[in-house]
């Protein structure tokens, strides 16, 4: 009986705890590595990825429709991406209200305009002395901060996101 209450914990234990550290590694792997000459430095997966999210967007009841997210740091000599990904089946909409958010100049970000990179819509401005894209394939909304204007980087990761 006693053997038994053991295995029934460390079975338990290794549902809550192991299994949840190895689903992460495999999210890990479908991002990639290197990109442009950008290299992965950084992953943030699943509930800390979520916790970080609802910190910068000071906890907003728009972000209840993400399911999950991912933030990916690149770097590459004195430069950086920052690649948020946030899965929500929300996506056109949680993309649509961030854009009006910054049209209307409620946040320290400049939108510049909007241009069609492989096939996708992508919005891009700058902010905090940097630039960003934003945009939404199938379930993901996609905002990449990135130090230096790259369009290579932002082109190859749609082509990535879009398989």
């Amino acid at each position: 009986m006693r053997s038994s209450f053991i295995l029934l914990t460390l079975t338990i234990l290794f549902i809550l705890i192991i299994a949840p550290l190895c689903i992460d590694r495999e999210k890990e792997i479908a991002y990639p590595k290197e990109i442009n000459g950008y290299s992965l430095v950084r992953g943030i997966y699943g509930q800390d990825a979520m916790e970080e999210l609802y910190r910068i967007h000071k906890y907003s009841e728009k972000l209840k429709q993400v399911e999950e997210a991912t933030i990916l740091i690149y770097r590459k000599d004195d430069e950086y991406a920052i690649v948020w990904i946030a899965i929500t089946k929300q996506s056109k909409n949680l993309l649509e209200d961030m854009i009006d958010k910054i049209s209307l100049g409620r946040t320290y970000y400049k939108l510049y305009g909007k241009k069609n990179l492989e096939g996708v819509d992508v919005y891009y401005g700058s902010g905090f002395e940097d630039y960003f894209y934003v945009f939404y394939i199938k379930d993901k909304v996609v905002w990449i901060t990135i130090s230096q204007k790259d369009e290579k980087f932002i082109t190859s990761y749609i082509r990535i996101l879009k398989g």
